[in-house]
């Protein structure tokens, strides 16, 4: 393509002039970044930039021009800082066209805050050479992780949280713009200076000029990816790759982005009373392990290690290098009956871990009182949507979700049993579908596997199909949740009779007994596992609807990804659809969805179209699954939290966070926060 100065403009008559070309040439597409000095909070952890607290400065904007079947662009650099300039932008509204850009909810982020919400389809150039090489580079990932849990064993939410850190980092720098250009031969003029470039915008003064080499870096990274986005787009037909990212992932950057722009409200006063009685609940717990067993600072190992001689139990843990040892949550869950020491350490991680919630909840809050949790398509190895900053946080907390105003309320749509019903669907297995047809999946296999964990007359209303299912979920929840889910779903993806066996405290030759039994009543089910696993190592990826594809690295255990991710991706794929469909149709009803969560949304509408939302928004759920098996004999439910829409709950149980506020040591006698 033919190079072209950049026009630099801060003025409305340079922006009428870049209307004036859009209109009158046949533009293809238009290549965009944004500059911005970025908006600084504080945690314990140091500085994280708060979107909200961005200050706009430069937009640029390359424009792919086709005449007589050649191709140019020409580049425009705004000033955003100029009112008139972001005014005349707001045209952007109503010009529709293709947008590409790298690490584009970035980009639109920060035009949302100047009022300019661009209409149009979207390709992002970081996403789509993501997406070529879905699954590839865990080993090194997976390393990282095991440094970071290892870290933070005793909270492993913050784990988490820092995991996905982690992550970010590397594919931001795995896929950064002038690597992912320079696969396609397109070389970035500023590659060797772009960190310090984009340091000089940091700390800026508002009143200064922009020097020549700011405004061409920026033009530079809005004509690098237009370049090279027509190459890619070529990569990604050529695998049948770019029809899920067309249908299911680049039309969701707009809606996601629009989400995380309006964030979530939350109640702020009793959040704040129940930290204070987590913190005192907190002090008291550790006071009591220190009294009771001598400790100075019960983070300290060598001081774990001392008291474990003492009691005479250091053989039942594991000691690492540099003389520490592993107490994470799981292990302390094994050892509690070996002795009350564990079960001490036990509650004050558990307490810790929802104090550190409450406090990264409060951390991310915006001068309105908003978190505005970041929403990352394509986030996990499976291509759900993922959310940090803050991540999801303890169902606890949740009723400090709030509607945005008064005469609005807030449900949720869940797809319940997603992974065993489309497991069924995908295999065909008919006796399988029956199963999971009108009635809980988990409860109507127990009845075939361990009838004696179920009274008589609940088994026999079972498998009469005249159960009340709601109820019994609720009367046999920890059989239902703590034997009977784990065991299917571990073989499902691929554990072992052992591992069941030593965290369910069952005799090893009663889980291979179920295994067997399972293995018998449903082996078409069975057999398309090991079809998956088979084809999947012969071609190295596991391959999903609409061309997407997860490579899959050969190492330990590398068969249970085989299991695993053709159902986690398919139930990403369609509830992605399924999202988006649902996104736009929401607006039409005054409705918007205001954070999606791995297989659940959550809806903030209008009280007078409350029950019209709900039945709408259901309907287009179960259409996208039910549309990809439409001779499917069984139908994925879509559950509804709806029974108190003042705010965020399950089933109606609003009141968590109140008896958080409540919660006194010395009246509850040991109840805790485990």
């Amino acid at each position: 393509m033919k190079e072209n100065p950049v026009i630099y403009v801060d003025d409305l008559k340079g922006v009428a002039e870049f209307f004036h070309y859009l209109y009158r040439s046949d533009i293809r597409a238009v290549g965009i970044d944004t500059e911005y000095r970025p908006g600084l909070a504080f945690d314990d952890r140091g500085k994280t930039e708060n979107f909200t607290l961005r200050q706009p400065l430069l937009l640029s904007a390359a424009a792919l021009r086709y005449f007589r079947e050649k191709a140019s662009y020409r580049l425009y650099v705004f000033d955003l800082r100029k009112p008139e300039v972001t005014r005349g932008l707001v045209r952007l509204n109503d010009y529709d066209t293709k947008y590409v850009g790298h690490f584009l909810n970035t980009d639109l982020l920060t035009l949302l805050g100047l009022g300019i919400k661009l209409r149009g389809s979207f390709y992002d150039t970081y996403l789509a050479e993501k997406s070529l090489e879905l699954g590839k580079g865990h080993r090194e990932l997976d390393r990282e992780h095991e440094k970071i849990l290892a870290l933070y064993d005793d909270n492993p939410e913050l784990a988490e949280e820092e995991c996905q850190r982690v992550e970010d980092a590397y594919y931001e720098k795995r896929y950064s713009l002038e690597k992912s250009a320079l696969r396609y031969g397109v070389e970035h003029q500023f590659a060797k200076a772009k960190e310090r470039l984009q340091k000089s915008f940091v700390n800026m003064p508002l009143d200064r000029a922009f020097t020549q080499e700011q405004i061409d870096y920026a033009a530079e990274d809005a004509r690098v990816s237009v370049d090279f986005y027509l190459q890619q787009y070529k990569s990604l037909s050529s695998l049948g790759m770019n029809l899920y990212l067309e249908r299911g992932t680049f039309p969701l950057i707009p809606h996601l982005a629009d989400s995380q722009w309006h964030g979530l409200k939350i109640d702020v006063p009793p959040v704040s009373a129940a930290r204070e009685a987590i913190k005192r609940c907190l002090d008291r717990e550790v006071t009591d392990l220190k009294n009771k067993y001598r400790f100075k600072n019960h983070r300290s190992h060598k001081e774990r290690i001392s008291c474990l001689k003492r009691l005479g139990l250091l053989g039942v843990v594991q000691v690492r290098g540099r003389g520490k040892i592993s107490l994470n949550r799981k292990m302390l869950k094994k050892l509690c009956k070996l002795h009350p020491f564990f079960k001490e350490l036990l509650k004050i991680s558990s307490t810790n871990s929802l104090l550190g919630q409450v406090d990264r909840l409060i951390q991310y809050l915006d001068s309105n009182g908003y978190i505005h949790p970041q929403l990352n398509l394509l986030g996990a190895k499976t291509t759900r949507i993922t959310t940090t900053r803050p991540s999801p946080f303890d169902k606890r907390l949740r009723p400090a979700v709030v509607p945005s105003t008064t005469g609005r309320g807030l449900f949720e749509l869940d797809v319940s049993v997603a992974e065993v019903i489309l497991i069924a669907l995908m295999s065909g297995d008919q006796n399988f579908q029956r199963l999971c047809m009108n009635g809980d999946v988990y409860l109507k296999l127990g009845a075939e596997i361990a009838p004696n964990k179920f009274e008589s007359a609940d088994l026999e209303a079972i498998k009469n199909g005249s159960a009340d299912f709601e109820n019994l979920k609720t009367k046999y929840k920890l059989i239902r949740d703590g034997l009977l889910k784990p065991v299917v779903l571990a073989l499902m993806y691929g554990r072992t009779a052992k591992s069941i066996s030593d965290e369910l405290e069952w005799p090893v030759s009663s889980v291979q007994k179920v295994f067997a039994d399972l293995k018998r009543k449903y082996p078409k089910l069975f057999d398309f596992i090991e079809k998956q696993i088979w084809y999947g190592g012969k071609r190295g990826f596991v391959r999903l609807p609409y061309g997407l594809r997860i490579h899959v690295e050969k190492k330990e255990r590398w068969e249970n990804r085989f299991r695993n991710n053709p159902i986690q991706g398919m139930c990403s794929v369609l509830f992605n659809i399924a999202l988006l469909n649902c996104y736009e149709v929401a607006h039409r009803l005054g409705a918007k969805i205001i954070l999606p969560l791995y297989d659940a949304m959550l809806v903030d509408c209008p009280l007078d179209t409350y029950e019209e939302c709900i039945r709408v928004l259901k309907q287009i759920m179960e259409n996208a699954f039910q549309s990809q098996f439409p001779d499917g004999i069984a139908k994925v439910c879509i559950d509804v939290n709806d029974k108190d829409p003042r705010c965020w709950n399950k089933n109606g149980l609003s009141d968590s966070l109140e008896k958080l506020a409540s919660f006194d040591l010395d009246d509850t006698k040991g109840q805790t926060f485990a």
